[in-house]
C-alpha cells in the first residue's frame, strides 16, 4: 500500500491517507470506553472515498486501561499499513501514557501496545506524533517525566521480542528547554530537531536539534 504522509517529518503524518485516498485520524475523546462512559477514550478512524462522499468507520476505540486513553497526536504509517500513534494516559496503573500499533488484517485493525510508560525517568503523556527511521526504530517526545519532570526525547527500537524504549534526552528546564509538545524531524543526517513548549533562554520556550 503506498502512503502519502511523509513518516520521517513526524507530524505531516497528522494528516494520513493511503494511496486510495482513504483518511485515518484519531480523536482524543469519543468511542465506547466503559470507564468513561460519556465522553469515550478516544478513537482512531478512517474516511473512506466513494462517489457520494466518506464513509467514516472506527479501527479502534480505546478502553482507558491498558490499551491507552485520549490519542492527542496524529498518526504515521509503515509500507505493510500498520499505524502507529501515543496517548496520552492509559497503559496500566501509572496512567501515563503509551506507544500503540495498529496492525491490519482482513478482519479488521488489531491493537497491540509497545510500550507503557511508567512516568519516572522513562517519562510521561506523550501528546505529539511519532516519527520512524529507515530501520523501523520509533522516536518521539513526552510532555513530561524524565529526571527533572520535564520531558524527553525517546526512541523504541524493534527486534524479534517486540520493543525497547530508551531515552535520548531528557530535558532539564532552563536553558535546556522543557515541556516538548511536538514531535520530531530527523535530518538527513540523522538529527533529531524539534521545540519545547517553555524554557529556553527566555522561558518561552526553544527549537532544538539532537544527535543521535
Amino acid at each position: 500500500m503506498i502512503w502519502r504522509s511523509r513518516a520521517r517529518s513526524a507530524c505531516a503524518a497528522t494528516n494520513l491517507a493511503d494511496g486510495s485516498g482513504a483518511l485515518y485520524g484519531t480523536a482524543v475523546v469519543g468511542g465506547d470506553c466503559a470507564i468513561q462512559p460519556l465522553y469515550g477514550c478516544g478513537v482512531v478512524f478512517k474516511l473512506t472515498p466513494s462517489a457520494s462522499g466518506y464513509t467514516f468507520s472506527v479501527l479502534h476505540a480505546f478502553q482507558g486501561g491498558d490499551d491507552g486513553s485520549w490519542p492527542v497526536a496524529g498518526l504515521i504509517a509503515d509500507k505493510n499499513g500498520a499505524l502507529y500513534g501515543t496517548t496520552q494516559y492509559g497503559g496500566g496503573s501509572a496512567n501515563d501514557g503509551t506507544v500503540f500499533k495498529l496492525t491490519p488484517s482482513r478482519s479488521g485493525y488489531s491493537e497491540s501496545v509497545l510500550y507503557a510508560f511508567a512516568g519516572g525517568n522513562d517519562g510521561a503523556l506523550p501528546v505529539a506524533c511519532l516519527t520512524s527511521d529507515k530501520r523501523g526504530a520509533l522516536y518521539g517526545t513526552t510532555s513530561s517525566g524524565g529526571a527533572a519532570n520535564s520531558g524527553t526525547i525517546f526512541t523504541l527500537t524493534p527486534s524479534a521480542s517486540g520493543y525497547s524504549e530508551r531515552v535520548l534526552h531528557t530535558f532539564l528546564g532552563g536553558s535546556d528547554g522543557a515541556d516538548p509538545v511536538a514531535g520530531l524531524i530527523i535530518g538527513k543526517t540523522g538529527i533529531l530537531y524539534g521545540t519545547t513548549q517553555s524554557g529556553g533562554t527566555y522561558g518561552v520556550g526553544s527549537v532544538f536539534a539532537f544527535k543521535r
